[in-house]
């Protein structure tokens, strides 16, 4: 299996090309930005080691979960190739699994339903069942939490739970459960959207979507780190909402006019963007005092 994979194009890891997106450049940098926003920067995912005693045992909680991270990937990687060549060789490629049309032709993201088709088609109920039990397991986790956060940011910050003393008890539970129903719902239109709307694998399209919308995020993040400035809170959901749109724009000129693409790196610019945009809308002089 590994002589295979070693000596096949899907062992070919690293992109040179300069003007691809997935430039292996490109795809260092953004990734480390990515890892900071996306794990670093949320509640849920460092919540295991702000739990830790100490100091030391958060950092090396964070070490051991690096290279278990990189070692599981690594195993996912190779037999994603090999699955991919099982289907070459066995069974006619993506055509002969009805992923692609007679000559061959398919879409990237019809390659999301290779292992779905694989384990549900051709190896048995037994695997299928275990791939349905995996991925329930899997996903459910994230999406409870997910909505979870949601339920209450919107309880909390928007309708303002804990300012509204007159609210009985049995009125902001039923206030939650209606709360936490329309974001399921909401959940589900978006799915359902997403999968008639993307051309793209699931992967590429969650380091899309975390490229716009973490980038404010990162880029208040590192402004209150690296500054003392007090900012205009009234401009700042105008700034966050800014940057992506801006990013999407920068996005497209460079690969119309320059054939550049930024790929994942659009992050960084994105928060760059929202970094200067609170630096312009900073307090100074006399508006500190008010």
């Amino acid at each position: 299996m590994v002589s295979a994979v070693s000596s096949s194009h899907y062992s070919n890891w690293f992109d040179w090309r300069w003007g691809s997106p997935t430039n292996v450049v490109k795809q260092l940098i953004a990734g480390a930005f990515i890892s900071i926003a996306m794990t670093g920067l949320d509640q849920e995912m460092m919540q295991k080691n702000l739990t830790c005693k100490t100091l030391k045992d958060a950092q090396k909680n964070i070490y051991t979960t690096s290279i278990t991270l990189v070692v599981v990937n690594f195993f996912f990687l190779t037999l994603g190739a090999v699955l991919a060549m099982y289907v070459q060789s066995n069974l006619g490629g993506m055509e002969g699994i009805g992923l692609a049309d007679a000559m061959g032709v398919f879409s990237k993201a019809q390659t999301d339903k290779l292992f779905p088709t694989i384990a549900s088609q051709y190896l048995g109920l037994g695997v299928g069942l275990f791939f349905i039990i995996g991925l329930i397991s899997a996903s459910y986790p994230s999406a409870g939490g997910a909505l979870t956060s949601l339920t209450t940011s919107f309880c909390i910050d928007f309708i303002g739970f804990n300012k509204k003393e007159h609210l009985s008890q049995e009125r902001k539970l039923n206030i939650r459960k209606v709360t936490h129903a329309a974001f399921a719902l909401l959940f589900f239109f978006l799915i359902v959207a997403l999968f008639f709307v993307n051309n793209d694998t699931v992967i590429d399209l969650v380091y899309k979507l975390a490229s716009y919308t973490y980038g404010p995020l990162l880029g208040f993040f590192f402004f209150g780190i690296l500054t003392k400035y007090q900012v205009k809170d009234r401009f700042m959901p105008y700034v966050a909402l800014a940057s992506p749109i801006l990013c999407y724009l920068l996005d497209a000129v460079g690969k119309s006019w320059l054939g550049f693409g930024f790929g994942f790196t659009i992050l960084i610019m994105n928060g760059l963007f929202t970094f200067l945009g609170m630096w312009l809308f900073r307090k100074r002089g006399k508006d500190i005092t008010m």
